[in-house]
């Protein structure tokens, strides 16, 4: 598959960096920049860094108002698509680098395709509202039935299992296997829908939820409260900085007035002078 990536922006050349290894491994990719962020600190660096592919299209679209900017890249964007004539096109964000790639893809009927920042869980979501997202979770495409193979790289459930799921949580929800390398194995050969490893992640995620919700009901109702800890922790990171920024002045014996050794050596210089 050829695919066409546009990004221009910070966030989405961070996206990028592991997009594009991972698009490469098996397919064909171009890489545009638009330029919307184009200097050292903004683009340059990033594909330094973290060794982002060279782009095959710099557009240098930068500065001007948003429309202006938009439609520029508009124009740009579709004589690329013309000429390297993609089976899709990937967008990141919702930049303007984003909206007129996607215009300029779908008034040419190519399809888009659009990575916003992925399964977002929020600390105060509901249990719907977490359930919803967990079940509408990125897995493997190609297993469409229970027996399956599957894959686990790329898999959104499995990534969040590595992350947080724990030995105990097999007893406790999945009583069917031991360890999470059984549950993989078992997925990898297939016989193991994806309803039921959504549900196990939807459990061990609520474990871990719930009691932040009951923490953040409480503190609701002690504003005052809140504003202590805010004034303690203010005064213990001051603490803190000023016992560091005494160390690398000592470090750097820049502490001219608490360094006897460095006044007493000054006091030795200024009397060989006379």
């Amino acid at each position: 598959m050829k695919l066409v990536t546009i990004v221009g922006a910070r966030p989405q050349f961070i996206k990028a960096a592991s997009g594009s290894r991972a698009l490469r491994k098996a397919h064909q990719e171009i890489l545009v920049h638009t330029g919307q962020h184009h200097d050292e600190n903004m683009s340059e660096v990033f594909f330094r860094e973290m060794e982002i592919p060279a782009p095959d299209y710099n557009l240098g679209i930068a500065g001007g108002s948003h429309g202006e900017m938009t439609g520029k890249m508009l124009i740009e964007i579709e004589k690329v698509l013309l000429k390297e004539r993609p089976d899709g096109v990937l967008l990141y964000g919702d930049t303007n680098s984003t909206l007129a790639g996607a215009l300029a893809a779908v008034k040419l009927h190519i399809p888009v395709i659009h990575v916003e920042a992925g399964n977002r869980l929020g600390t105060m979501d509901s249990p719907e509202e977490v359930k919803k997202k967990v079940m509408g979770m990125y897995t493997d495409p190609d297993h469409l039935r229970v027996e399956d193979p599957g894959k686990i790289e790329g898999n959104t459930v499995f990534t969040y299992l590595d992350a947080f799921s724990r030995p105990e949580h097999f007893a406790k929800y999945l009583p069917d296997y031991a360890s999470l390398d059984e549950l993989k194995a078992h997925y990898r050969r297939g016989g193991l829908g994806d309803v039921k490893v959504k549900k196990f992640l939807y459990a061990i995620l609520e474990e871990l939820l719930a009691p932040i919700r009951e923490r953040r009901r409480m503190y609701e109702q002690d504003i005052e409260g809140i504003y202590r800890i805010l004034r303690l922790g203010s005064e213990r990171a001051r603490r803190e900085a000023a016992s560091t920024l005494a160390d690398v002045r000592r470090a750097m014996r820049i502490d001219y007035f608490d360094d006897a050794e460095l006044i007493a050596r000054q006091a030795e210089n200024y009397k060989n002078t006379k």
